[in-house]
């Protein structure tokens, strides 16, 4: 019973901080919304499965790995990525792939 008091403290705490950093025009929290609605919904309809609530099958029992791996992307800086691969050179990038 504590524990879902604790989750549903911290998802509201992470949806007030969403709509508050969208209200104040911080163009990133577009991408922390979608990673954060990604997660919330695939871990939703996970736990619908194993409730019984919604027939289980591959799709919704894996579906939060999904979820999890799209929240990863959405919160990676893809500058930060861009900016080792040039460093790295496309000739160490052509010996690591060989």
């Amino acid at each position: 019973m504590l524990v879902n008091l604790f989750a549903g403290i911290a998802i509201s705490s992470v949806i007030l901080t969403i709509v508050m950093s969208l209200r104040s025009g911080y163009k990133p929290a577009r991408f922390f919304a979608i990673a954060w609605a990604s997660l919330l919904t695939t871990i939703s309809i996970f736990v619908a499965e194993n409730l019984t609530v919604i027939d289980g099958n591959v799709y919704t029992h894996f579906c939060q790995v999904v979820g999890a791996s799209l929240e990863a992307v959405l919160f990676t800086d893809i500058r930060d990525i861009t900016a080792l691969s040039e460093k790295v050179g496309t000739e160490a990038t052509f010996v690591f792939l060989n």
